[in-house]
């Protein structure tokens, strides 16, 4: 994601959203685009990818445009205004969504840790 997309997916998720301490961004008002987003709704839905743990994957409709995105990576975005391209969980479970749990990942760091679990 580029510098002025997270900005913009920033801005939106501000303007739209507040993060509760449960790891979840919650929708502040009813989406004026559809109607089937309303008030109160969680954003995000469960996203299974064949030898990968679950994860929750969030599309964002903005100026006529589609953001397919983990939620993960909304959150991290939200709290710190940038997009890193790998987010690490610290305890290791992606589901955990809290923002302590959150950190800017590396490939090669994570790579080398699934091989000493003894993934490939």
């Amino acid at each position: 994601m580029n510098h002025d997309e997270a900005k913009l997916i920033y801005d939106y998720l501000h303007d739209n959203y507040e993060y509760r301490e449960d790891g979840n961004l919650v929708r502040t008002k009813d989406s004026p685009r559809n109607g089937k987003s309303k008030k109160g709704d969680v954003l995000g839905s469960f996203f299974y990818q064949s030898e990968q743990q679950p994860r929750i994957r969030c599309t964002l409709y903005i100026n006529k445009f589609d953001y397919t995105k983990n939620l993960s990576h909304l959150i991290y975005l939200f709290h710190h205004k940038e997009a890193p391209d790998v987010i690490e969980y610290i305890d290791e479970n992606p589901m955990n969504l809290r923002i302590e749990n959150l950190k800017h990942g590396c490939r090669i760091e994570i790579q080398y840790k699934k091989g000493q679990r003894g993934y490939s």
